[in-house]
Formats: structure tokens, C-alpha cells, sequence
């Protein structure tokens, strides 16, 4: 696989209204799609809200395999608010978020990605690589780029 590098000061977001409203199939997706550029092999998430399952939420804030992850994801019917974290290694520390500000917990992060509200996908990267893909197989609502603390964090 070819090396992919970031430069971790500037992010992107992108924005995709999901014309689905959030199955864990769309989150689920877009990991799929990414896995094909980098090799993201651990992830973990937080402030899950929506129409879930058990086994789902027992899990907030655990450090899964990617792969773990993508087999819950196709559980949950609909995700009202989520944060899905991705890394290429495991993180030797991780502080969630609800300790600090979204800005902070994303640069602990190889790529965020968020529901948000029931129908957008909010999407972190600091890859080029990624946002190229995302161009070339969704419909982009927007996109942004700047520094982690520039960005939009929707509550």
C-alpha cells in the first residue's frame, strides 16, 4: 500500500447530507471507502444517540479493530448524533470527549467522522487522499479548510 502522510495542522471538513438519514450502513460505508486509501485499523466512538442496539452502546468509548466497528455499524437502524474516531495504530492514550473540546480530540484522531443530527455526515481528515475520494463518490454539501480549532463542531 502507498504511504499516505497528512500535514495534522490542516484539516478538512466535509459535509454530505445523507439522503438515507443515518442507517449505520452510511457511516459504514464511508469507513469501507476509506479503508481502500489507508489502512485505519482501530477505531472507537462517543455521544451516540438514535436508534441503536445494546451491544452498540456497551461499547462507547472502548478501542475496537475497524473491523469490530463496521460489524456494529450495520445494526443500528439510525444514528441521531455519533462520533466515530478512526487510527492507524492504537492511540496510547485517548482522552473522549467529554473531558475536552472536539478540537482536541479530534487531533488525538487519524480521521473523525460525525452524525450529526440525523441526516449530515461530518467528516475530519487531514488527508488529501480522502477528501479526493469523498469528492468522487458523494454529493459534497461543503468544504472547509483551516486549523482543528477554525472548524464547525455541531451540537
Amino acid at each position: 500500500m502507498k504511504q499516505i502522510t497528512s500535514n495534522k495542522l490542516l484539516w478538512c471538513l466535509i459535509t454530505i447530507e445523507d439522503p438515507n438519514f443515518l442507517p449505520g450502513k452510511s457511516i459504514q460505508e464511508v469507513v469501507k471507502l476509506f479503508l481502500d486509501k489507508i489502512e485505519f485499523k482501530f477505531a472507537t466512538f462517543d455521544y451516540i444517540d438514535g436508534a441503536l442496539t445494546g451491544e452498540l452502546e456497551e461499547k462507547e468509548s472502548t478501542i475496537l479493530t475497524v473491523t469490530d466497528l463496521m460489524e456494529k455499524l450495520l445494526h443500528v437502524e439510525q444514528f441521531v448524533w455519533g462520533n466515530f474516531f478512526l487510527f492507524k495504530e492504537s492511540p496510547e492514550t485517548w482522552v473522549a470527549q467529554k473531558y475536552i473540546d472536539y478540537p482536541l480530540v479530534i487531533a488525538q484522531t487519524d480521521t473523525t467522522i460525525r452524525a450529526v443530527d440525523g441526516q449530515y455526515i461530518y467528516i475530519y481528515t487531514p488527508y488529501q487522499e480522502l477528501v479526493d475520494l469523498l469528492k468522487t463518490n458523494y454529493v459534497i454539501e461543503s468544504i472547509t479548510e483551516g486549523p482543528l480549532n477554525t472548524l464547525q463542531y455541531p451540537e
